[in-house]
């Protein structure tokens, strides 16, 4: 993805709506797993990631006012949506996907958010917008280590999962 060639309302929108898609996926994942410290350890991702989108349109408030964005209006309707990572994860992997499906789709998205916000960073001329985008990007690198921790919490092999949320 090119962040130099879209616009600042695509940039916005793209923003958001993966925060959203991202908080959705933490929430599935604590829902469906009975291992208590690893469920504990996707409801702080939950957590991490509705932060995400208080620190963005904090950041990005004159952009936001100056193009009338509706802020709410956009995160009601990404709510809505069918859970989709577009070419990483869809919504029936997410139901019905074991944890070896499961979790290396999120490290991926993580990667792909981090590189997405230190690309607005580094093209953005607004202090506040470089600032909280270089954070952004390292809070997302932070969370994919968080997903590898879970992993190890769950004890997740590949010769030994059989699609359930447990520790094995």
């Amino acid at each position: 993805m090119d962040v130099e060639k879209m616009e600042i309302r695509d940039v916005i929108e793209f923003a958001l709506e993966r925060e959203v898609m991202a908080r959705r996926l933490y929430e599935q994942l604590a829902a469906r797993t009975r291992q208590d410290d690893a469920r504990m350890m996707f409801l702080e991702l939950v957590t991490f990631e509705a932060e995400h989108v208080r620190i963005f349109t904090r950041a990005l408030a004159v952009e936001i006012k100056r193009l009338g964005f509706d802020v709410p209006s956009f995160l009601e309707k990404a709510e809505a949506k069918t859970f989709t990572m577009p070419g990483i994860l869809d919504n029936q992997t997410l139901k019905t996907g074991a944890l070896a499906d499961v979790l290396p789709a999120a490290k991926s998205f993580e990667k792909g958010m981090a590189a997405f916000y230190a690309q607005v960073s580094r093209h953005s001329a607004m202090p506040q917008v470089k600032e909280a985008c270089l954070r952004l990007s390292a809070e997302e690198m932070s969370h994919y280590d968080y997903v590898v921790r879970v992993e190890e919490v769950m004890k997740l092999t590949p010769e030994f999962d059989d699609g359930e949320f447990h520790p094995q």
